[in-house]
């Protein structure tokens, strides 16, 4: 079997002249391929191929987004000491989530930063937040490959 770019042979069985198999072909990209497949001769059987091609669509894989802080209860005026670190795992293994997360509290962001293999991190700036609780969450923004995610609420404490 055969996308034009890469292939892959499949262990025939059967009886009564039927045969079928399997093989996999990993797509490293999103969108449209073809698939055809051929059978090379032997000794007891001709070549033969399918005539026309199997068509389907790539799309984008799911991502999962993880915030984790560093020290969840800063002191007011010394925020930049709490790192903010993002994980985005893809649904399968092989490539890693490239793009943007954005870490916000409510409506107001507080960084954003370039993922790097799937990770990143930002620390805060001093007096950005008053004493008080928070709820951070991160956002994954999604890219070619990758739909976007978000993080689970990460509790923030800015004491004095």
């Amino acid at each position: 079997m055969s996308d034009g770019a890469r292939s892959c042979k499949a262990t025939l069985s059967g009886s009564s002249g039927i045969a079928t198999g399997s093989c996999s072909i990993a797509e490293q990209a999103v969108g449209h391929y073809s698939l055809k497949a051929s059978y090379p001769a032997n000794a007891y059987f001709t070549s033969s191929g399918t005539s026309a091609s199997t068509s389907f669509t790539v799309g984008e894989a799911t991502s999962t987004t993880a915030l984790k802080l560093s020290a969840a209860k800063p002191t007011y005026g010394h925020e930049q000491t709490e790192k903010l670190s993002v994980t985005v795992s893809p649904e399968y293994s092989g490539s890693r989530p490239t793009g943007t997360v954005r870490v916000k509290e409510s409506s107001t962001q507080l960084c954003a930063f370039t993922l790097s293999s799937g990770k990143g991190s930002c620390t805060l700036s001093a007096k950005r937040l008053k004493t008080g609780t928070y709820h951070l969450v991160a956002s994954y923004g999604g890219s070619t490959n990758f739909n976007g995610s978000t993080s689970v609420k990460e509790t923030l404490t800015v004491v004095k």
